[in-house]
C-alpha cells in the first residue's frame, strides 16, 4: 500500500470517524431529549395517576355515602309505610265503630219518632176527649142554668 493511498484512507477514516462522532452525538443529545421528554411524561402520568387515584377514593365514598343514603331513605319509608298502615287501621277501626254508633243513633231515632207518633196521638185522643167532656159540662152547666131560670 502506499503512502498516499494510506493517508486517503486514514483521512476517510478519520473524517467517517468525525462524522459517527458527530452522529452519536447528535444521537445521545436527541437520546437526552426524548429522555427528558419521557421522564416529564412519566411526571404527569404519575400526577394523572394520583389524580384518577384520588378520583376513584372520592368516588367510591360517595357510592358508600349515597348507599348508606339509600339505605335510610328506604328504611324512612318503610316507617312511614308502617305507620300508615298502623294509622289506617285505627281510622277503618273508627270508621267501622262510628258506623255502629250511627246504626244505633238512627234505630233510637226511629224509635223516637214511633214513640213520638204514639203520644201525639194520645194527646190528640185526650184532647178530643178533654173537648167532648167541655162540651158535655157546657151543655149541662147551660141546661142546669135555664132549669135555675126557670
Amino acid at each position: 500500500m502506499d503512502t498516499e493511498l494510506k493517508n486517503y484512507l486514514d483521512g476517510m477514516v478519520d473524517a467517517i470517524s468525525t462524522n459517527m462522532d458527530r452522529l452519536f452525538a447528535g444521537l445521545d443529545a436527541r437520546m437526552d431529549r426524548l429522555e427528558q421528554r419521557l421522564d416529564r411524561l412519566e411526571q404527569r402520568m404519575d400526577r394523572l395517576e394520583g389524580r384518577m387515584g384520588a378520583q376513584e377514593s372520592a368516588l367510591d365514598a360517595l357510592r358508600t355515602e349515597m348507599r348508606e343514603r339509600f339505605t335510610s331513605v328506604d328504611e324512612r319509608f318503610r316507617t312511614m309505610e308502617l305507620r300508615l298502615e298502623r294509622f289506617e287501621i285505627r281510622v277503618n277501626d273508627k270508621l267501622d265503630s262510628t258506623d255502629a254508633t250511627l246504626r244505633q243513633l238512627a234505630e233510637r231515632v226511629t224509635s223516637i219518632e214511633a214513640q213520638t207518633i204514639a203520644l201525639n196521638a194520645r194527646i190528640d185522643g185526650m184532647a178530643d176527649d178533654n173537648r167532648q167532656r167541655f162540651r158535655v159540662l157546657t151543655e149541662r152547666v147551660t141546661s142546669i142554668e135555664q132549669r135555675l131560670a126557670a
